[in-house]
């Protein structure tokens, strides 16, 4: 039977059931497509359980969790009363659908009612057409004042959270090192959207260091505390992706004029995804290759690459098929995007 309870950090199953649910949304394409990093799941439930207003619930069926609702307590300085914010409410993929979600509303509901507070609060994205549907039968409707809505907005704080991180042109030398990180970085962040097989059959080939962008000077490696945590580069050469080992490579320079540099090869260890180690890479690619007399950059993205891209503003032109040793496909998406200069 379905029950809400309110989570007990310093229980060791509770614990593990907030990471584990929050990290299956992570991990949906509607949460980012992406697991969480490892640092996150380690410091989530010591930071929730310091924190002082958190008020974490979870839904158990049969003592197994299937939902979870993380709030937090705000305060309305228009009614001067306490407020409620839901800021996340997650239900495992199996089980949505099932009223998982509503009796987590209720149960907050319930709580915010006995706090006093004036009001509920949350963020849904336009696309979670799933959720703004439940929360809309709920109660909830866009925020107006004075006739206008009101948009939610964010800046990352990077320099607060994000330790310090360098930037370098990679050498021949590091070529080992940069394949343990694709490897890791493959294996761990590319599982929400590939099975192993194709996974282990992509690395080496279609995934893996290209050493001619090393001689070319135009691949970089990024460090934290000595240890390569992220890699990419571009290439004014033909070959759009894959390692040294990638059939049908071809070396011949771009003509700037009439093509598109080549933004390759981008790889992020999994601990520290999510930190705009990406965003950092792309941008000196793009600097780079509009310095070179470039016009546009091409990419052939990862399908969790993509989210990455996309933000950055690139354009998808078509999914691509890509054969893989043993009769295995990979599904890659062709990218382009116009180069300011």
């Amino acid at each position: 039977m379905l029950e809400v309870v309110e989570a007990d950090l310093d229980d060791a199953g509770h614990a593990a059931a907030v990471v584990t649910v929050l990290d299956s949304y992570a991990s949906d394409p509607i949460g980012g497509g992406e697991p969480l990093a490892a640092d996150v799941r380690r410091r989530l439930v010591p930071e929730l359980r310091t924190h002082p207003t958190a008020l974490v619930l979870l839904a158990l069926d049969g003592g197994e969790a299937v939902g979870l609702a993380v709030c937090f307590y705000g305060f309305s300085t228009f009614a001067a009363r306490p407020l409620l914010n839901v800021h996340d409410l997650a239900v495992v993929p199996a089980r949505r659908g099932q009223g998982i979600g509503r009796a987590l509303l209720q149960a907050a509901e319930a709580r915010a009612r006995a706090r006093g507070c004036c009001k509920l609060t949350l963020e849904v994205q336009d696309s979670n057409q799933r959720a703004r549907l439940l929360y809309e039968r709920f109660g909830f409707a866009d925020f107006v004042l004075a006739g206008s809505a009101t948009r939610f907005l964010t800046k990352p704080l990077e320099d607060g959270g994000t330790p310090p991180f360098s930037m370098r042109v990679a050498t021949l030398a590091d070529v080992p090192v940069l394949e343990a990180l694709i490897a890791a970085s493959a294996r761990g962040l590319g599982r929400a959207d590939y099975s192993e097989a194709q996974i282990e059959a992509a690395l080496g080939t279609a995934w893996g260091v290209d050493s001619e962008l090393i001689r070319d000077g135009t691949y970089f490696v990024v460090e934290a505390g000595g240890e390569p945590v992220a890699c990419g580069g571009w290439s004014a050469r033909h070959t759009l992706f894959g390692g040294d080992r990638q059939p049908g490579r071809e070396s011949r320079l771009l003509d700037p004029a009439r093509e598109a540099a080549r933004v390759r090869a981008f790889f992020v260890r999994p601990d520290w995804a999510r930190r705009g180690l990406g965003r950092a890479l792309l941008a000196r690619c793009e600097s780079e290759a509009a310095a070179r007399g470039f016009r546009a950059a091409e990419l052939m993205a990862t399908l969790p690459g993509e989210r990455l891209y996309a933000a950055g503003g690139y354009v998808a032109r078509e999914r691509v098929r890509h054969p893989l040793a043993g009769g295995l496909e990979i599904e890659f998406v062709a990218m382009r995007k116009e180069l300011q200069r």
